[in-house]
């Protein structure tokens, strides 16, 4: 393959300039010179570097299922391991579905989440397993009253930060081996300077998979589905535009992956059980990206040329607002959950203080 063939590809596959710059050491106006076409002006030890790229397991675009399924395989039973999904009521009285990660701090158990889907009157239903099928219990006009299959938890406390999307429920100390789950502690949580081009994963439960069948007279049954997405994580001159009804864009407080829900799925979708999800309900394109919201942006911490590792992976940022038109997911970084919780929780604030002096020193 030639540089013009190899530009198309990348080009093809939605490959940012940064992501070459990442894998390759070279830098970003570099990279882009190539995916301009412009390969004259590069040098030949340049043109090589990008012709040659040695990809690592983790960075290979996961496109093709059979040949990247390990990878993503791998990473969706890991950070599936921290995932919950959960239903709550929203403002109007429809049941909506969003994501948590799963975190420990002290003494205490959190469900991290996007802030617009915390709300003091919420009604939650956790659901621990990555798939699955739920009974519940309906009235007459049709509103869920009871599920049964995941775990009624009530919160002993929530909080959402006044000025980004990030939110969190307090749950009881425990109950994560009730959802069959593993909490992350502080060091999973990653707070030094961004790796930009480096690919970062997305674990969430989309709302286009939840589906719900009758089974008697005010009883159903409802499905769900986790997908894991893999992606670079642009940097701050490949970021979109966001509309203007959004809060601006925020070196400090955002990061930005491409989501083009037109594309063949780059993702896994979770592990079937003994009652899957009918095929006909899993989209072929990467699914609508509503219950996403309060999903991790997962990212690795080991250098990328160290033997592929799917436990040295940190909770860099959460999920919370997503443009179709504009192609794009955006998440709060994690140390403004972080902020938030050392200023609701004095007892927790010396350990988080400590945790984040060492992001510090790393950027």
């Amino acid at each position: 393959m030639d540089a013009s063939e190899f530009r198309d590809a990348l080009i093809e596959e939605d490959c940012p300039a940064s992501h070459i710059a990442y894998v390759t050491g070279l830098d970003l106006a570099t990279a882009r010179l190539f995916l301009y076409g412009d390969h004259s002006s590069l040098s030949e030890a340049d043109l090589n570097a990008i012709l040659n790229m040695q990809v690592s397991d983790e960075h290979q675009q996961l496109k093709e299922f059979n040949t990247q399924g390990a990878i993503i395989d791998g990473l969706g039973d890991a950070l599936g391991k921290y995932t919950v999904g959960f239903l709550y009521e929203r403002k109007d009285g429809t049941l909506g579905i969003a994501t948590g990660v799963l975190i420990e701090l002290g003494e205490r158990e959190f469900v991290a989440t996007a802030r617009h889907v915390v709300h003091p009157t919420t009604m939650l239903q956790f659901m621990g397993s990555n798939t699955g099928w739920f009974t519940c219990n309906v009235t007459k006009e049709g509103a869920i009253t009871k599920v049964g299959g995941g775990a009624n938890l009530e919160p002993i406390g929530n909080g959402r930060h006044d000025a980004y999307d990030v939110g969190y429920f307090e749950i009881a100390q425990g109950s994560s081996q009730q959802l069959g789950r593993t909490p992350i502690g502080l060091a999973d949580i990653g707070v030094g300077a961004p790796q930009y081009g480096r690919n970062s994963f997305i674990v969430g439960f989309p709302e286009s998979f939840f589906r719900v069948r009758k089974i008697r007279e005010h009883v159903r049954e409802f499905g769900i589905g986790s997908i894991t997405f893999g992606t670079p994580l642009l940097d701050l001159t490949e970021w979109p535009e966001v509309p203007d009804d959004a809060r601006d864009s925020d070196p400090q407080a955002d990061y930005f992956v491409t989501y083009d829900v037109t594309r063949e799925k780059v993702a896994r979708l979770s592990p079937k059980d003994d009652r899957p999800l009918p095929a006909v309900d899993l989209p072929t394109n990467l699914p609508n990206a509503h219950g996403i919201s309060g999903g991790g942006f997962w990212q690795g911490s080991d250098p990328q040329d160290s033997l592929w590792n799917p436990c040295n992976y940190r909770l860099i940022g959460i999920q919370g607002s997503w443009s179709q038109e504009r192609r794009y997911l955006r998440a709060t970084r994690s140390v403004h959950l972080l902020d938030l919780l050392r200023q609701k929780y004095p007892d927790l604030k010396a350990d988080i203080d400590q945790h984040l002096s060492t992001g510090e020193e790393m950027q």
